[in-house]
């Protein structure tokens, strides 16, 4: 099966994904993960343990507006809690993913804890009822263009 008959792949993935070696689905499938990533343990935030990423479930309390400073760099602040504390949720030059999320609504996030600011920094989100975060997750090699997400959600396919 050609890879452009899957979708989501369109003809400049295709190009990427043969400079990584594969050129069809069955290479798709045999496109082992380097690593795997343990998502699977939930955290309270009293409980968190610095320089270690982690999965929380956190209830979103307020967004805060996205600050831009020097060339494309920015910061984005969010506060959230659960049923132990308050901790801050930042993102450094990724104003994107802090407008996935909704205040008095809650998400899984994925991140180092940086115990000095009290925050997730750059954390992944997902929804309650998604599996990129709350289990066990293929880490693959990638190269620009392409992303784990990617790979995951293809070999679905």
């Amino acid at each position: 099966m050609n890879l452009l008959n899957i979708k989501g792949i369109g003809k400049k993935k295709e190009e990427i994904l043969n400079k990584m070696g594969i050129f069809s689905l069955l290479d798709l499938y045999k496109y082992l993960p380097k690593n795997y990533e343990d998502r699977s343990k939930k955290v309270d935030v009293i409980n968190a343990v610095p320089e270690i990423k982690q999965y929380f479930e956190l209830n979103i309390i307020e967004i805060s507006k996205t600050y831009f400073y020097g060339k494309n760099k920015s910061v984005s602040r969010v506060k959230a809690k659960d049923d132990t504390e308050v901790i801050n949720l930042i993102w450094y030059n990724d104003r994107f993913t802090p407008r996935k999320v909704v205040v008095n609504k809650t998400y899984k996030f994925f991140g180092k804890f940086d115990q000095e600011k009290n925050a997730l920094i750059n954390p992944l989100v997902d929804n309650l009822n998604d599996d990129n975060i709350g289990s066990i997750v293929p880490i693959y090699k990638t190269i620009k263009g392409i992303s784990n997400n990617c790979l995951l959600y293809t070999s679905d396919a």
